[in-house]
């Protein structure tokens, strides 16, 4: 990287409280980022059918963002009447359902720590927060030989050099459970046959055929290969 704060690249423009404990990629896992795929901007314009990402960010910083950067997303706001035909009302309530992406190093008590102080200096010390669920961060050291070991499976069945992506840009919360109550590494491997458009956890979610097979190929190698 050229820049000398290499998280800064990663990191859209966020709440400093929001940012608080981030810690930097290591030099192995920028790596990672920027021998991934170079079609990795393309595939995800047509998945959304975009012209291009908020700030115009591409290529490296892009896929940085996907891994790196963590996320306050409203999925919904729930206030007032909207029901047939037409009302004049003051609504007296309103909710917002929030959820969080967050990375190594930030914990889920935390930032929910960090929301409530944020919220209690603008003034909405009223706003009352339910916590409904949470999921502990967790990531695998790519120096792991367990990962070396899966990506080996993947470049002798696809003849090409692996493309890994450092941490999810989705929640799994499998691999802190691995790594704390298992004690083994956790990542996710090729052998999901998902694609950019298939619409994960949407409505019209899918595969496609031709998908499956390779799949399970590297499945079915991945095992052979840990016995």
């Amino acid at each position: 990287m050229s820049s000398s704060d290499p998280l800064s690249l990663f990191l859209p423009p966020v709440q400093e409280w929001f940012r608080a404990a981030l810690g930097e990629p290591t030099a192995a896992q920028r790596r990672a980022v920027a021998e991934q795929s170079p079609t990795a901007d393309d595939d995800l314009r047509a998945a959304y059918g975009v012209g291009e990402f908020m700030g115009g960010v591409s290529g490296e910083t892009l896929r940085g963002r996907l891994s790196f950067a963590p996320t306050c997303n409203v999925a919904g706001f729930h206030t007032g009447y909207g029901g047939p035909g037409v009302k004049t009302v003051l609504p007296a309530r309103a909710s917002a359902w929030l959820d969080f992406r967050l990375v190594p190093d930030q914990r889920s008590g935390d930032v929910l720590e960090l929301l409530r102080s944020h919220l209690d200096a603008r003034g909405f010390a009223e706003i009352e927060i339910t916590v409904l669920a949470t999921a502990e961060t967790g990531v695998t050291r790519l120096d792991d030989p367990f990962v070396a070991r899966a990506a080996a499976v993947a470049e002798r069945l696809s003849g090409r050099k692996a493309s890994v992506v450092p941490l999810s840009p989705g929640t799994l919360p499998v691999v802190h459970s691995l790594e704390r109550h298992v004690g083994v590494p956790g990542l996710s491997a090729p052998d999901n046959p998902v694609y950019g458009g298939c619409a994960v956890h949407a409505p019209n979610e899918h595969i496609r055929v031709e998908d499956i097979a390779p799949a399970l190929g590297y499945f079915a190698a991945l095992l052979d290969e840990l016995g």
